[in-house]
């Protein structure tokens, strides 16, 4: 998710970004990095996701877990974001 940041201020970034994924809102999580500036790898293919989870109708989406690299390392002054969502009908 968001790159380099405070421990702080990627939380509330990807938390932003993720509720977007888990409302399958395509067009809102690719304007919601844009607005908030949220440097999410990736975000290419999360969007061709989302496209295809709503092809498909599937309609449940489950944030699993959701850490930074502060958590492994200890260090929360500049850390990486990763979230863990499922899918499913």
């Amino acid at each position: 998710m968001d790159h380099y940041e405070s421990g702080d201020i990627v939380k509330q970034k990807d938390m932003l970004a993720v509720n977007k994924i888990l409302n399958f809102d395509t067009e809102g999580f690719l304007d919601i990095l844009m607005q908030n500036d949220i440097s999410v790898c990736g975000y290419s293919p999360i969007a061709v996701l989302l496209e295809i989870m709503k092809k498909l109708k599937v309609k449940k989406s489950k944030l699993v877990l959701h850490q930074t690299s502060g958590d492994v390392l200890e260090d929360f002054s500049s850390v990486v974001g990763y979230a863990g969502v499922i899918f499913y009908r």
